[in-house]
């Protein structure tokens, strides 16, 4: 929101009276509340200008000033009353000034569209068009109705207006994006455009409106963490249990969603040791630190379920001596509540869009065995804020069997909930008799911390 400069308002008081202006001598007698109703009309924007509309106050029909009119506290505070007496519903987004134009002072009511319409003076949706002014009617109720609808899109496809079609990578998305969506016969038989083809992919708003979405800097974007301030992976390995002891490893990962995904992959896979041992036993036994398997289901999650909204914290990974924690930025989103968690047929899901998208690209490149299905239920439960400890073991005649303790926790900030995984068992043993396909699992250390 930005104030009008005087150039711009003297051009709307000398021009006629429009659906952007209202003009008025005084603000005495029925006047408050006729200025009510063009506030009301203004913030609805009936005719989609995206722009301010104004009343001036002190200003005859024809823009010229009124006699014996001055501005004094008591009117500004008199129209600054207007946005919060409870008259108009959803309260306007205005601004109240006093300001010198021509040879005279005026009061300017600045006024501008709201982003949820429709707006009601005492329970009726005024409009205007042109120099009238009047309720709506059932079409324009209907038309303001689907403009709400419009904006209360997901966050994830909604526009970053700062945002420019050269800041998403074109060619990435030809080349990588687009043909894990759809068939390669169907897109060289398609005839659409590259902007056509990014409206389809809800990367951008659509085909004439060219400002990418959220959801587009986040797969496609060459360099995401510069619109949105939380998209980046922050990794740490510590050599100790808590946070004061000396880091081993350190490194702040940029990039998209894909891009931080697998580069942090790679560091959770450098340190993870595995150990062979086929001397002291007599089959051959392998212990690693965590099964890997479990560490990408939950790490995608994190990214895949993490809130955008109003936070700059990024997904965090802190590894520790003794545990690996996970947290990501989010908190109990829809339906799901602190009391209901954990309810059968209880879900819902922030990303609904990039998490749809991004599952098909992000998620294909590498499978989960079947075994770790309760993994995938428990981090797609990541609005919970409960303890919750869970023991997985696959079934029996599977080559990679796992036995593991996962724990959530919650994390409390004054912003918002963040929500982390601690995975606390730290070794697995896989034992292979002469590498058949048989197993057995035995657990090294089952403490949960």
């Amino acid at each position: 929101m930005q104030a009008l400069d005087d150039q711009t308002l003297n051009g709307l008081l000398l021009d006629l009276e429009s659906d952007r202006v209202e003009r008025k001598q005084s603000f005495t007698g029925s006047v408050p509340t006729k200025v009510r109703e063009a506030v009301c009309a203004f913030a609805n924007d009936l005719a989609g200008h995206q722009g301010p509309g104004v009343v001036f106050i002190g200003a005859q029909d024809d823009g010229s000033p009124a006699e014996g009119f001055s501005v004094t506290d008591e009117l500004l505070r008199s129209l600054a009353d207007i946005k919060d007496d409870g008259n108009i519903m959803p309260p306007p987004t205005m601004l109240v000034e006093k300001r010198p134009l021509g040879t005279s002072e005026l009061a300017a009511i600045t006024v501008w569209p709201c982003g949820t319409p429709p707006v009601r003076f005492q329970g009726r949706i005024h409009v205007r068009w042109g120099p009238r002014r009047g309720f709506a009617t059932a079409q324009d109720e209907r038309i303001l109705n689907e403009r709400r609808r419009f904006r209360d899109r997901p966050f994830d496809v909604q526009p970053v207006p700062s945002a420019k079609l050269d800041d998403l990578d074109q060619l990435r998305f030809e080349q990588e994006y687009l043909p894990s969506l759809v068939a390669r016969d169907v897109l060289v038989a398609n005839d659409r455009n590259l902007e056509q083809r990014l409206a389809a992919a809800k990367l951008i708003v659509e085909e004439h409106n060219s400002v990418p979405t959220v959801l587009g800097l986040l797969v496609c974007g060459k360099s995401p963490s510069d619109w949105l301030g939380g998209a980046y992976t922050q990794f740490l390995r510590i050599a100790g249990s808590d946070l004061t002891s000396p880091a081993q490893d350190e490194e702040v990962i940029h990039g998209t969603v894909a891009d931080q995904i697998r580069r942090l992959e790679e560091k959770l896979e450098a340190h993870n040791r595995r150990r062979v041992d086929f001397v002291s036993l007599d089959t051959e036994s392998i212990v690693e630190d965590y099964d890997f398997d479990a560490l990408r289901q939950l790490v995608r999650n994190a990214y895949l379920h993490r809130s955008y909204e109003a936070t700059n914290s990024p997904v965090r990974v802190y590894w520790f001596d003794d545990r690996l924690e996970i947290h990501n930025p989010g908190g109990p989103f829809g339906s799901v509540t602190v009391e209901n968690f954990g309810q059968p047929g209880v879900t819902d899901y922030r990303n609904r869009t990039s998490r749809r998208l991004c599952v098909r690209w992000v998620l294909c490149s590498a499978s989960v065995p079947a075994s770790l299905s309760p993994v995938n239920t428990l981090a797609h439960a990541c609005a919970s804020i409960y303890n919750l400890v869970l023991w997985l073991q696959s079934s029996p005649g599977r080559r990679h069997d796992q036995y593991c303790f996962l724990q959530q926790q919650r994390r409390r900030r004054k912003d918002f909930v963040g929500l982390s995984y601690r995975l606390d068992v730290r070794r697995t043993r896989i034992s292979r008799a002469g590498g058949g396909s048989g197993s057995t699992v035995q657990p090294v250390h089952h403490g949960v911390g």
